[in-house]
């Protein structure tokens, strides 16, 4: 049964973060730094704060040689008839299932047997995530075909969550039912709104550029909607997570205690928790944070003690950031402001000489990002590390370098 435990505007103690997670503070007064146990520290910089604070940020980063992209996946007809075929297919199965409970003398027993058969597929759809990440990350795969398995993967656990949902409304059993609550919170970790929008891609719906970046041990992606002003990031550690290793977080005290090591910003008056939640079966717990500039949801795998699995909803204009480009060149003042590594940016075009807004057009190591508004303004998803930022003004055209940090 799910448990949620309340806990709002808690003084907390600072502690290191672990492995895996990166943190950026909005103070930026320091140099780059890294922790020898591989945590990656986002760098700091003298630069002017923008919508700043001291309070650290705290997120799930990948470890080893990564490979980065932004996709805007194209028409696929044969990803969009598996998806719609798979629904059809779990739906049916979920209608025979129901059938052969309600007929049987023991339905219990066989809602144990179904159960074990969704977990089973779960535990398939993990492997099969896993080493499509890894080929990709090899560039055995593009990023194309990297999208295209994400979604039908991400459909196969809407549908598996739906089953499991069914299959507990016809458990008799306590255990039973405790059981299938605590397993549908493992299929939450294969979707999102990133998956989402790469769906919209293969069905030929226009779709906004989602940022792929891949390690042998992880991915995140990364979605800016420029509409709603919203930035999603979803980042995944396959070896965070160990469902089957023994318990090493076994109450939400333990849990709690254990998310104040990992990010220590929880002890501000600007940042809180307000739910915790245990899923014992899955080897989990959820958790939510809550940020000035927006939400996390992240999961907690208890034999590891480290999230494996962490989504971001951040409203790009209240995100802290730090001015990393102030350049004039051919009448136009360039200024870009940074969040943080392969985070969103936004870049400012000005006349040099009225301080007004300008139209230009910019393109990212040479990939289109669009154009700035009567505003002067663009938000985009930067790339990790220095980058080369061209502007279009007219006929005139120009690059500059942007710094990391």
């Amino acid at each position: 049964m799910k448990r949620v435990l309340a806990l709002a505007m808690i003084a907390l103690l600072a502690v290191p973060a672990s492995a895996g997670l990166g943190t950026s503070t909005a103070s930026f007064s320091g140099g780059p730094t890294d922790d020898t146990d591989g945590v990656a520290i986002a760098a700091q910089t003298n630069g002017t704060v923008v919508n700043g604070s001291n309070v650290t940020r705290t997120r799930l980063e990948l470890s080893g040689d990564t490979r980065h992209n932004v996709t805007r996946p194209s028409l696929d007809l044969g990803a969009a008839i598996a998806a719609d075929d798979g629904a059809l297919e779990s739906a049916y199965q979920t209608r025979v299932d129901q059938r052969r409970i309600f007929s049987a003398s023991d339905g219990d027993r066989l809602v144990e047997r179904f159960t074990d058969r969704v977990e089973t597929r779960i535990d398939a759809l993990r492997t099969r995530e896993r080493a499509a990440t890894q080929a990709y990350a090899a560039g055995d795969i593009s990023e194309q075909e990297l999208a295209r398995r994400l979604v039908l993967i991400a459909n196969e656990a809407n549908q598996l969550h739906d089953q499991l949902k069914a299959l507990g409304d016809v458990a008799n059993r306590r255990e039973t039912t405790l059981r299938i609550t605590s397993l549908e919170f493992r299929p939450r970790s294969f979707t999102g709104r990133a998956h989402d929008e790469l769906e919209r891609g293969l069905r030929g719906t226009k779709t906004s550029h989602v940022s792929i970046t891949a390690t042998q041990n992880g991915y995140v992606l990364g979605l800016l909607n420029q509409s709603e002003g919203t930035y999603y990031r979803q980042a995944l550690r396959f070896d965070n997570r160990n469902p089957d290793g023994p318990t090493t977080l076994k109450t939400t005290d333990q849990a709690f205690d254990r998310l104040r090591a990992l990010y220590p910003e929880t002890k501000t008056d600007e940042v809180f928790i307000p739910s915790l939640q245990r899923a014992r079966d899955a080897g989990l717990y959820e958790v939510s944070i809550n940020y000035p500039e927006g939400s996390s949801t992240l999961y907690l795998d208890a034999a590891t003690s480290s999230v494996f699995f962490e989504v971001k909803r951040l409203d790009v204009e209240a995100m802290p950031r730090s001015t990393v480009l102030n350049r004039t060149i051919d009448g136009l003042r360039i200024v870009v402001e940074r969040t943080y590594d392969n985070g969103p940016a936004l870049v400012k075009a000005f006349d040099a000489d009225t301080g007004e807004p300008a139209g230009v057009t910019l393109a990212v190591d040479g990939r289109d990002v669009g154009g700035t508004g009567v505003n002067g303004e663009r938000w985009f998803i930067a790339p990790s590390g220095t980058y080369q930022l061209s502007v279009s003004n007219g006929d005139a055209r120009f690059n500059v370098t942007v710094p990391a940090a």
